[in-house]
């Protein structure tokens, strides 16, 4: 769809390529994404004889601070346009832009052509 003014599709296309992306690409888990960074920056934790992974202390000692660790990662690997948002979820960049190559590729004509009618 174009954006037409008066052909009833002026309010815009976004919403279908968010549709496309729920319909054809994973969301990252942020909690996950987040633990594996906190797991590779930091060191093991040992208390005595137990030893245990910063991402699961953090998690269990402040919840609150690891579920807003996990969103301001995500946020700013969106702002680096590594991650994309749609739909209050987020997907990797490369994933989508696979996905709209092949959506793309599909196309009998390039979209050039019908927007040149």
């Amino acid at each position: 769809m174009r954006h037409l003014s008066g052909a009833g599709v002026e309010y815009g296309t976004e919403w279908v390529i968010a549709h496309l992306i729920e319909q054809h690409c994973t969301a990252v888990d942020g909690e996950d994404l987040f633990e594996e960074i906190l797991d590779e920056c930091y060191p093991e934790v040992t208390v005595g004889c137990c030893t245990f992974s910063p991402s699961a202390v953090m998690k269990e000692l402040d919840p609150t601070a690891f579920r807003i660790g996990a969103q301001e990662n995500l946020d700013s690997l969106a702002e680096d346009h590594q991650l994309y948002e749609a739909g209050g979820e987020y997907y990797n960049t490369h994933e989508v832009e696979e996905m709209l190559d092949e959506i793309e590729s599909r196309c009998p004509s390039g979209i050039d052509d019908i927007e040149a009618e």
